[in-house]
């Protein structure tokens, strides 16, 4: 029995006082599990209606900054029917931004590879988690105006070549320019409505425009991931035969070692081609270059391009475009071998190593099979 008489023993009051005890936890549960549930329910990149919804969303996002900053300026009050509703806008924009900061992380990873693109990943990632703190939403419009410059960018990004159904570096441009025109309407606004210019600068120009310098360089060092871009599936092998339905993938891999994709260790005899196959996913009716390039780790000169074999996404299935290339005689060694986008950002890699076979004896290859999708 509580020894307060004033507790709430209701099923509510319960349950409000288990989160009040637990709300660390609680937070971190509900993140995740939101985070999970998104990433499983988040299919394609290009339907037609999550882009529509995430348009709403930035389009209402900033009606209701505007709006709100308008009213603190000029003293104003919401109409009755609104205030009580009103109390809850700045958890609305929150809700929103974090709803579409959840999909741009999980596009972003999906298209990641290498350490500096999972590093801007986790940058996004992070940014998503400090969002549903409490401490964090306090700080007001500097911290919205710089979430929602981030969710500006990442929308356009890849809904442009979703839309011309193909990349290239001057989308990426257009992008920023398309997510300054929305900033800069409300940087406008909050100084026609009498904003001081110093606190326009300091809580909303700086935030909203240095995420936009923050893009560009990321860009410039080609450290964003290619969205709408990514690969689902990648190896290599020592063969590569096209099939009906798909393709037979050999291979001399050791069932124990499960965390290779293939032939990582290549054990090389004379006649031998090493071969990456890598399925693609991309919007329906895309087409644009591909490249499989190959480095290798020079003793002397650190790693260096060794081939680059150009290629084309002509189409995609359920299961993502299907492309290989391969070497012949690669000197024994380290070696490294990306899939790179048009505008040359790599959406892939696997690092593998070229080892001398000296045996004679028969080779018994182990067989794959990389089914064919429904073509889009």
């Amino acid at each position: 029995m509580s020894s307060d008489p004033q507790a709430d023993t209701s099923l509510r009051g319960r349950i409000g006082a288990l989160h009040a005890r637990h709300a660390g936890k609680t937070l971190v549960l509900s993140f995740l599990g939101g985070f999970v549930f998104d990433a499983v329910m988040l299919s394609r990149i290009d339907e037609p209606g999550m882009l529509i919804q995430q348009g709403a969303y930035l389009l209402i996002c900033g009606t209701l900054l505007a709006v709100t900053q308008r009213m603190e300026l000029k003293k104003l009050e919401p109409p009755p029917w609104l205030r009580k509703p009103w109390h809850y806008v700045d958890h609305a924009i929150h809700f929103m931004l974090g709803t579409l900061l959840n999909a741009y992380s999980i596009f972003y990873f999906r298209s990641a590879s290498g350490l500096t693109a999972l590093g801007f990943v986790v940058i996004i990632t992070s940014l998503l988690a400090l969002n549903e703190l409490p401490r964090f939403q306090k700080l007001g419009p500097v911290v919205l105006y710089a979430l929602y410059s981030i969710c500006l960018t990442s929308y356009f990004a890849y809904l442009f070549p979703v839309l011309l159904r193909h990349i290239s570096p001057w989308m990426f441009y257009l992008a920023v320019g398309a997510a300054l025109l929305p900033l800069t309407l409300q940087v406008s606004l909050l100084l026609k409505w009498g904003r001081a210019f110093s606190q326009v600068a300091r809580h909303v120009a700086l935030p909203a425009y240095g995420v936009q310098l923050v893009f560009l360089l990321v860009y410039a060092l080609r450290i964003a991931p290619p969205v709408p871009l990514a690969v689902k599936e990648m190896g290599i092998y020592h063969d590569v035969q096209r099939a009906p339905g798909g393709r037979r993938l050999l291979h001399q891999k050791r069932a124990w070692k499960f965390w290779q994709k293939g032939d990582q260790d290549f054990l090389e005899r004379a006649g031998d081609k090493v071969y990456c196959f890598a399925r693609i996913f991309a919007p329906a009716r895309f087409r644009d270059r591909l490249d499989i390039v190959w480095y290798r780790d020079d003793p002397k000169k650190g790693w260096i391009e060794y081939h680059r074999f150009a290629s084309t996404i002509a189409a995609s299935s359920e299961r993502g475009f299907a492309t290989d290339g391969y070497l012949t005689h690669p000197p024994p060694g380290n070696w490294r071998v990306e899939i790179q986008s048009g505008d040359r950002r790599t959406m892939g890699l696997l690092h593998f190593t070229v080892i001398p076979d000296t045996s004679n004896g028969p080779r018994d290859f182990e067989e794959s099979t990389s089914e064919a999708g429904r073509r889009l």
